[in-house]
């Protein structure tokens, strides 16, 4: 049976290279999809790997609960974040060697664009 990875994506809600976690009653694990195969990270090898479960039955995928993780930014992405004052949001290049990224990072007031900063303004100024 050929899978049709757009429509595959669409239904999970994710973008190409997203993670994401899949959850049942028995395990709880990290995946992603890239270069149109399912894959998974592999705790004990700590690396991804291909995925047999959409070889083996696409229904079963469903059975699964999806979870979205929070956007992370990449070393060297561009990230928006609201002004102290809140009258204003700044685009910036994100780095992990730097305290403050890190700290507006885990606060949780980054933002992947200036629309999201922009909606966002009242929760972060609270």
């Amino acid at each position: 049976m050929k899978i049709n990875y757009e429509k595959l994506l669409e239904a999970f809600g994710v973008d190409e290279g997203e993670e994401f976690l899949l959850t049942n009653n028995a395990c709880k694990d990290k995946f992603k999809f890239e270069g149109g195969k399912l894959l998974w990270f592999d705790k004990l090898f700590n690396g991804w790997q291909e995925s047999e479960i959409i070889e083996v039955n696409i229904n079963e995928l469903f059975m699964y609960e999806i979870e979205k993780l929070p956007w992370k930014p990449k070393d060297g992405e561009t990230a928006w974040w609201v002004c102290d004052y809140g009258d204003c949001v700044y685009p910036f290049v994100f780095s992990f060697s730097y305290s403050y990224c890190v700290a507006l990072l885990k606060c949780g007031w980054l933002f992947r664009t200036k629309e999201e900063a922009e909606a966002n303004r009242e929760r972060v100024l609270k």
